[in-house]
């Protein structure tokens, strides 16, 4: 669930701020996310069950960027929380999909969050730096820090 609506803090912000997904690739490169990837695919998804089951209920532009992601080809971690929020948003996403053990993609799922919590800070950190104004970030208050803190993020700040 926190995934999902990290997710759609993101495009929220993107929103707010006139910036289009694209624009936010400087935040990918600095929390180095194609690590984050990497470590999902290898870790947390080694039987591939993970991606099989994403892979099956998404539409044919996304499966394309999935496959991309699992074969290094792409670092854009929203590409999973797309379609973790996708699957969640329509019902197929629960503890034991796929007969996945529910800890792997619990571990897969807050790796992912906290890239994406990550990339809504640097974003705004760097707008903040380029004198576009204050921007806040509110949607960190939905975020708990516990949570955060339990599980490990590639690259930027913790």
């Amino acid at each position: 669930m926190l995934v999902f609506l990290t997710h759609s803090a993101l495009e929220l912000y993107l929103d707010i701020t006139g910036q289009q997904p694209g624009e936010i690739e400087p935040a990918h490169r600095a929390r180095d996310s194609a690590r984050l990837i990497a470590e999902v695919f290898d870790s947390e998804d080694r039987d591939g069950k993970l991606f099989e089951f994403l892979y099956a209920r998404l539409e044919d532009r996304l499966q394309r960027k999935l496959t991309a992601c699992r074969e290094k080809k792409c670092c854009n971690v929203g590409v999973l929380s797309s379609a973790l929020r996708h699957i969640f948003v329509h019902g197929h996403l629960t503890a034991n999909a796929n007969r996945m053990k529910p800890e792997r993609i619990n571990r897969a799922r807050h790796r992912i969050l906290r890239d994406r919590a990550g990339i809504l800070q640097t974003t705004a950190q760097s707008k903040n730096r380029a004198g576009v104004g204050r921007i806040e970030a509110p949607w960190m208050a939905v975020l708990p820090a516990a949570e955060l803190r339990r599980y490990p993020t590639s690259g930027g700040r913790r």
